[in-house]
Formats: structure tokens, sequence, C-alpha cells
């Protein structure tokens, strides 16, 4: 998986996206994840120290954290 790239189409994406990576991830690298963001338009990338493949069973605190800060910025509010 580490050779495995979706450069091509980060471009194409619209939504936004949370590129959340674990330093130890063994099928992916963390250079992979911020590329995404790089890429992806409106994408954010996190890392996350001391995490592999599974951050919500690996880094169960931090996880949820991450998630919820970036649909704090990247999910528009609706009106009241």
């Amino acid at each position: 998986f580490a050779s495995w790239s979706i450069e091509a189409e980060g471009a194409h994406i619209t939504s936004p996206v949370l590129a959340l990576q674990g330093e130890h991830d063994a099928y992916g690298t963390m250079a992979q994840g911020r590329r995404v963001a790089e890429l992806a338009p409106g994408a954010r990338w996190t890392g996350l120290a001391d995490c592999g493949h599974h951050p919500f069973v690996d880094r169960p605190e931090a996880a949820p954290d991450a998630i919820a800060a970036f649909l704090r910025t990247a999910v528009p509010t609706a009106p009241a």
C-alpha cells in the first residue's frame, strides 16, 4: 500500500476531507496523508503520534477530537 497513490483523483474531490493518519500505519504513510490534503481543495491533514491504522483503537481520545475540530471548521453551520 505504500506505493498506492490517489494523487490523480485528489483534485477531483469536492467534499471536505479530513486525512487522519497514524504515524505507524502499516498501510499508508504520513506523506501520503499530507499529499491528499495538498491536492484536495478544502482538505485538512491531521497526523496522530503513537497511532497505527486504527485511530479509534490506538488513540481513542485523539481521533474523535480531531474529527470534531475538523467538522467545526469544514461544515457550514445551518441557518437558524
